[in-house]
């Protein structure tokens, strides 16, 4: 049923966000006038095919499920039938270079405008938002450093206002991962507003994931070790741990806040802990073997036990924005998504991260699947996100991608005129090695992902 759940939410989001962006393509195309062959989900053999409209235009779905495209009427793509007089007016390449630019901004731009429209959505639905009160931070961090409190409330960084966890997790990779000093300003449980300098210059920041996230010092604000949840068909649930149980210690360290527990998971690398719990005034000891997870935002892998700890009821806030404030917050926040995904593309460029951080089909059809079973929200969080990549993505300038045309038409409009035959086919060439080769990274990441994660379990 878990395998039928993640199947389906994989599905319904490649489906959802490949009809989006190529129906951006197909209304621009056809605005302006624009003769459209065929609507193609998926690539390869067709398994269905119909047509329909004045202009008898194929709907295709394709046998491989990995994107779409859309086939316009075009003099130079004729595969040697001549193109009737009459629509030769209605051909691609023979309309102006801003209505070309159109039809092929209207892609991403269509993947943007569902993010932000998907967002809107969620703030105004009310939603329960853990708001960003920390924790006491470990000693040697930047947070420690700065003077961060526990009970400390996040009130912005880097001038940009914070609202909830979900902000300061955005704005600290986006403000924090180039800077070496980032303002923060916070108010204290004495109800002092202070601003903190943090210090970002010696965290390693090649891999953007949990331990990034840990190395900074910026915390939850946690009660007790308390065991509030399990997740089924995880090591703590193997082992027997319930919720309730009192956490005292792991590898002889103590453990006093749910913090620490993370720290101690993720420095055992899967390998197996002396746990030490406490059940109806007992202790007792159990051992287990944390297991690799990927992280959502596509980082680095980290490890997890499969238990949640219950936050102080304080620190969650039921959220119902009006619909000006959550247009204004979701703009916001895809806005600030899409520069953060090319940043850190652009970061992989040159070597300052990790190429370990793009993920292939296996890893988003767990996130798809685990966020769908978390319910509608969760869900559509999650296609809001890939819509943003998705949309981000297909601007770089590659060849084959609708950044190369972007870029062929810039070639065209500071020239005055197109990029020669072979140009364009040698760009074709090394763009197709370019996705190819993404493409087998992505698969790559995602195989030693599945196989590390096989491999602890099978050892523990």
């Amino acid at each position: 049923m878990e395998m039928m759940t993640t199947l389906l939410a994989y599905a319904v989001a490649l489906g959802v966000l490949v009809v989006l962006h190529e129906l951006g393509h197909f209304a621009v195309a056809r605005a302006n006038g624009v003769k459209v062959l065929r609507f193609s989900v998926g690539f390869g053999r067709p398994l269905w095919k119909r047509e329909f409209g004045r202009d008898r235009t194929e709907w295709v779905l394709a046998a491989i499920p990995l994107g779409g495209f859309v086939k316009m009427l075009d003099e130079r793509e004729t595969e040697g039938a001549p193109i009737p007089e009459a629509d030769l007016p209605r051909a691609f390449n023979r309309q102006a270079l801003w209505r070309r630019t159109l039809i092929v901004l209207a892609g991403p731009v269509a993947n943007l405008v569902f993010a932000v429209l998907a967002y809107t959505v969620i703030g105004m639905v009310a939603t329960a938002e853990v708001r960003p009160i920390l924790g006491s931070p470990a000693a040697g961090t930047p947070a420690a450093s700065a003077g961060v409190k526990n009970g400390d409330l996040v009130v912005s960084l880097g001038g940009s206002p914070v609202h909830s966890w979900g902000d300061m997790s955005l704005l600290l990779i986006k403000e924090g991962l180039d800077k070496k000093d980032l303002v923060m300003t916070v108010k204290g449980e004495d109800g002092v507003v202070r601003e903190l300098t943090l210090d970002f210059s010696q965290i390693p920041s090649r891999e953007v994931g949990e331990a990034w996230f840990a190395a900074t010092g910026l915390g939850f604000h946690e009660v007790d070790p308390v065991v509030g949840e399990v997740t089924p068909g995880t090591p703590a649930a193997r082992s027997g741990l319930q919720p309730g149980d009192l956490l005292v210690s792991i590898n002889g360290h103590p453990v006093r806040v749910g913090a620490e527990v993370s720290s101690l998971v993720r420095a055992s690398q899967g390998r197996p802990m002396a746990v030490v719990i406490e059940r109806g005034g007992q202790r007792r000891e159990i051992s287990l073997a944390a297991e690799p997870m990927p992280d959502p935002k596509g980082g680095e892998s980290h490890y997890r036990i499969g238990i949640a700890f219950p936050r102080d009821t304080g620190a969650i806030a039921e959220v119902h924005l009006g619909p000006v404030e959550a247009f204004t917050r979701a703009f916001a926040r895809t806005r600030d998504t899409a520069e953060l995904t090319l940043r850190i593309f652009g970061r992989m460029i040159v070597g300052r991260s990790s190429w370990s951080n793009i993920s292939g089909p296996v890893r988003i059809a767990g996130i798809a699947g685990e966020s769908a079973r978390m319910g509608y929200i969760a869900y559509l969080e999650f296609l809001a996100f890939v819509s943003i990549s998705l949309g981000v993505l297909n601007l770089l300038p590659v060849p084959v991608l609708d950044g190369g045309h972007l870029l062929y038409y810039a070639v065209e409009f500071a020239t005055g005129h197109p990029p020669s035959v072979r140009l364009l086919d040698i760009g074709q060439r090394v763009g197709i090695a370019l996705i190819i080769g993404l493409t087998v990274l992505a698969l790559y990441n995602d195989f030693t992902g599945v196989v590390i994660a096989y491999l602890t379990r099978l050892l523990s």
